[in-house]
């Protein structure tokens, strides 16, 4: 049996995300997010564990949600006629995702303020979450396009933390995709849909 040691680059890269997180207190990554590739995440792969600030302000990881579907939406900017378009989506369907054993989390590079402004505003009953540096949507290797705009995309993730779906894209959720990813949840949760 021999032993495999880490290449230099990942250990590089695994020291810089703990002291970037330790000094910012903004991200705080398990050790199989420290050493993930920029590979878009997939059906079947575990889900990198993630610690960032609530529009409350509160550390808020998917790991807390374990014993539940999750539906990570990663999405551009708050307060654009697009994301409130989409949160008001999210907003309509809550109650039955909640039926079904899911919850949902936001994730956009946006401020605090600016999240509770928009959780606010929109009268929202799920999380938003702060990755200042895009640190979180990196390590699930969702890609931005050439203008620099980051898509929207969610990420329903199983109750053992297994990605079971990925939907969305630069130019956003459509609906047959969230209501793809609301049927694919149904279905997870014995039915037939919500």
């Amino acid at each position: 049996m021999s032993l495999k040691l880490p290449t230099a680059a990942t250990y590089f890269a695994t020291l810089t995300c703990l002291l970037l997180g330790a000094s910012t207190g903004m991200l705080v990554p398990n050790a199989q997010a420290q050493t993930a590739t920029n590979k878009t995440i997939a059906p079947g792969d575990k889900a990198p564990d993630f610690e960032l600030p609530s529009e409350e302000g509160k550390k808020v990881k998917p790991s807390d949600f374990k014993g539940k579907v999750l539906v990570i939406f990663f999405y551009d900017k708050d307060n654009s006629p697009v994301t409130e378009q989409e949160s008001k989506r999210i907003k309509e369907t809550y109650k039955k995702l909640k039926l079904a054993n899911a919850d949902v989390l936001g994730v956009g590079t946006d401020p605090v303020a600016a999240h509770k402004a928009m959780h606010t505003n929109l009268s929202l009953q799920y999380h938003l979450l702060t990755d200042k540096d895009d640190s979180v949507r990196k390590m699930y290797g969702l890609p931005s396009n050439a203008s620099g705009a980051r898509g929207r995309y969610g990420v329903v993730i199983d109750k053992s933390g297994v990605v079971k779906k990925v939907a969305g894209g630069e130019q956003g959720m459509s609906d047959d995709d969230w209501n793809g990813m609301l049927d694919f949840i149904g279905s997870m949760a014995g039915g037939a849909g919500i």
